[in-house]
């Protein structure tokens, strides 16, 4: 069977998020072949695939099935994930495209199409871990830059890089980027998790209220309302709820009130949104080493069926740690990096894109 760059992908009764996966696999088709099936009719070529063909399987969650039926590629899966994670499998391992292509400025071999063997076939296994994903540091890099003249394409870029790795949670920046990128990671059908600096995904208090102290002692009920209007906004989507405070900004709460100084004050004075007043979804608490101390100490608790950071999230390609019901996990992302240097806002973004297990 021959995959030409006109092939078409058979998504129909699709959710948006696999439409956009099958776009960008359109797209990878393009950059990977040079003919078009009706040339290659015309050439006289045997074995032209008349589609990629999405179809429901029994698969298990966020897996997926690849297979030659007849004149057609099969990608079988039992849920969008799962479509998503087969539609970058055929690009990575039919067309050549590696998950960091963009990033590493890969030279794509162009071909006149591409075989695919009758007895081609691939079965993904489940993830070991169940949510799997990482937090774009550092977004400055991004923030001035366009792809295509979009500025939105960089952040578009890393979340399909995170797609093709086989990730499905992101935190999409911080701050104003965070709030502006939700409607990508949601139509990605990623989960969306926040910030340690945002509780919820609210905006952050200096903002909302630039005149007063950042102190939740004075202004508990205006904080409570911030983060009741961040669950109104995103309740309804995949959601991992950040219900830790660091501080505003990438400083502890406690600079900005002082009377919380020793780690009993600042471990029993953390005072995060009640979980069961959040939506859909799971909690996490998360806060670099901010708690450690006081929780070492036994000073503060942390609710039944929060899931805790053991270590902060915003580092750059490296391995990190996080607990779960006292088990700890460590992980450690995979990229296809060769070492390339990239060009310009390219070259530094690629080394932006951080990794957090949970």
């Amino acid at each position: 069977m021959k995959l030409f760059s006109d092939t078409k992908i058979l998504a129909d009764g699709q959710p948006l998020s696999v439409i956009l996966a099958a776009a960008d696999l359109a797209r990878d088709l393009k950059k990977a072949c040079c003919l078009s099936s009706r040339e290659g009719e015309g050439q006289g070529e045997k074995g032209i695939c008349k589609g990629i063909r999405l179809r429901k399987g029994n698969e298990e969650q966020e897996c997926y099935r690849l297979f030659v039926e007849g004149e057609e590629l099969i990608c079988e899966a039992a849920d969008d994930l799962g479509f998503i994670y087969g539609i970058y499998g055929i690009s990575r391992d039919l067309l050549g495209i590696q998950d960091f292509w963009f990033w590493n400025d890969q030279a794509i071999p162009v071909k006149t199409f591409r075989q695919v063997e009758e007895d081609y076939g691939k079965q993904s296994k489940p993830f070991a871990v169940r949510l799997r994903g990482w937090f774009i540091n550092d977004e400055v890099l991004l923030h001035t830059w366009k792809v295509e003249q979009r500025k939105e394409g960089p952040w578009e870029m890393a979340l399909e890089t995170l797609l093709r790795c086989g990730g499905n949670m992101v935190i999409p920046g911080t701050d104003k980027n965070a709030r502006m990128n939700r409607k990508l990671v949601f139509d990605r059908g990623l989960y969306l998790t926040h910030h340690h600096a945002e509780p919820l995904g609210a905006e952050m208090f200096v903002r909302a209220y630039p005149e007063r102290t950042p102190s939740y002692d004075q202004y508990g009920e205006e904080y409570r309302q911030l983060w009741q209007e961040a669950i109104e906004e995103q309740k309804g989507h995949r959601m991992v709820w950040n219900i830790g405070f660091r501080g505003q900004g990438d400083v502890p709460f406690w600079e900005n009130d002082p009377g919380y100084d020793t780690p009993a004050a600042r471990g029993g004075s953390d005072q995060p949104p009640d979980r069961d007043a959040v939506p859909h979804g799971q909690g996490g608490g998360s806060g670099g080493n901010l708690l450690h101390e006081p929780l070492r100490g036994n000073h503060g608790t942390v609710p039944g069926g929060i899931f805790k950071a053991a270590g902060g999230c915003d580092f750059h390609l490296g391995g990190q740690r996080f607990r779960e019901n006292g088990d700890t996990q460590a992980g450690q992302p995979q990229s296809q990096d060769t070492g390339a240097a990239g060009k310009g806002s390219r070259g530094q973004a690629r080394n932006l894109l951080s990794c957090v297990l949970l």
